[in-house]
């Protein structure tokens, strides 16, 4: 995170680095942080053909493969394979140090292109993955656009089903399990220890 810090002073990009608890997927980074999910960016490495882009959207969406071609068939390139590549690949191709680095959303980095969901151009600051599982940046969205130069458009979908409180929901269920062995104890019946 040190050289990304040091580029982004060199740019004169003002950043905020926020510290938190080990976290590994942008659902988690918003949870912890209690941020909300459409302003944590979420990091993919994506194989379009025979090239790769880091790919940018919301914690809140998921990636639309359709949607990504769409955008390759409006710049002129149509794509024929787009997949997102395995842990595996994106270690490979990064250069990415075993289980103490992840990926950053600065592909300048890596001499990749990005692309990112157009519900971030609605946003004044977004929350970064700053290549440490333990610290974010968060950063206007009109830097990251400057210096990135991303190709901008439609390629996520919003989540349907988002548990963004799971204390809530394992309260939930354990009432619920509660209420089901009270039941069974008023019927009679005896609960099996295995």
């Amino acid at each position: 995170m040190k050289k990304l810090l040091e580029y982004l002073e060199k740019k004169n990009i003002k950043t905020e680095v926020l510290e938190h608890k080990l976290v590994y997927t942008a659902l988690d980074l918003a949870n912890t942080l209690k941020a909300d999910l459409s302003e944590v960016a979420k990091n993919l490495l994506v194989r379009v053909d025979k090239n790769y882009y880091v790919v940018i959207l919301p914690a809140s969406h998921n990636l639309k493969m359709e949607k990504l071609k769409a955008i390759f068939k409006k710049t002129g390139q149509p794509a024929k394979v787009v997949e997102i590549t395995k842990e595996s690949v994106m270690k490979k191709i990064l250069k990415l140090k075993k289980s103490t680095q992840g990926m950053l959303s600065f592909g300048s980095f890596y001499k990749l292109p990005v692309i990112i969901d157009k519900t971030f151009t609605k946003k004044k600051q977004v929350i970064f993955n700053g290549g440490d599982f333990e610290r974010s940046l968060r950063l206007r969205i009109k830097d990251f656009i400057n210096i990135e130069k991303p190709l901008i458009g439609s390629i996520g979908v919003r989540r349907k089903i988002i548990v963004a409180k799971v204390k809530k929901f394992q309260k939930v269920v354990k009432k619920a399990v509660q209420k089901t062995m009270m039941r069974s104890k008023k019927n009679g019946l005896k609960r099996k220890n295995k």
